[in-house]
């Protein structure tokens, strides 16, 4: 299960820790660091390795506007002068492992209450923070139509247990191969440009 990565003053001091891992033989390589969240060796981004992949491109479209929602009202607030929350490094990583052992079929902790709470309440709690950056780019809708698609539907994991339970390794193919159809070029196109 990957870890919360360590907090780092620059991305020179981030480097700088990669390299040494590396250079001492803890990892093979950059391409391994474990951590929920580190940065892309190839694009100016950050790689988010915490949910489940999504079965259908408009889903994974909806989960990275929210993520970028949810990190643009971060920045807001340290621009505002915000304090930071307080979170215990064990208690986040045992978040991340309940919501990677539940999912959304259960309940989740919340790190900045320490407290545990249904899953989709504490989804429309992270909405609610990201509420303001989501309805400024427009993406408001696209991310409440995902939640409720999940609500109703199930996860991308549930559902690939269900067809895996339904039909084997036949039926969970035919999942995934499902996952672009009715998906035409100029909406990928776009929701790639929108992303």
């Amino acid at each position: 299960m990957p870890d919360t990565p360590p907090e780092f003053a620059s991305a020179d001091e981030y480097q700088h820790t990669i390299d040494q891992l590396v250079g001492s033989g803890v990892l093979m390589d950059k391409g391994v660091v474990t951590w929920v969240a580190r940065l892309s060796e190839r694009y100016p981004t950050v790689e988010l390795r915490i949910a489940d992949v999504q079965l259908e491109a408009e889903d994974a479209v909806a989960f990275a506007v929210f993520v970028r929602a949810i990190v643009d009202q971060c920045l807001v607030d340290v621009e505002q002068g915000v304090s930071r929350p307080n979170l215990t490094p064990g208690l986040v990583n045992g978040a991340i492992w309940i919501a990677a052992r539940y999912g959304l079929s259960d309940q989740l902790v919340d790190p900045l209450l320490a407290e545990r709470l249904p899953a989709f309440d504490a989804v429309a709690r992270a909405v609610d923070y990201a509420a303001r950056s989501l309805e400024q780019s427009g993406d408001r809708a696209r991310v409440d139509e995902w939640i409720d698609r999940m609500r109703l539907g199930g996860t991308p994991a549930q559902r690939q247990v269900a067809q895996f339970d339904a039909g084997g390794i036949t039926a969970l193919l035919a999942l995934y191969r499902g996952g672009t159809q009715g998906v035409g070029d100029t909406d990928v196109e776009a929701a790639a440009d929108h992303a």
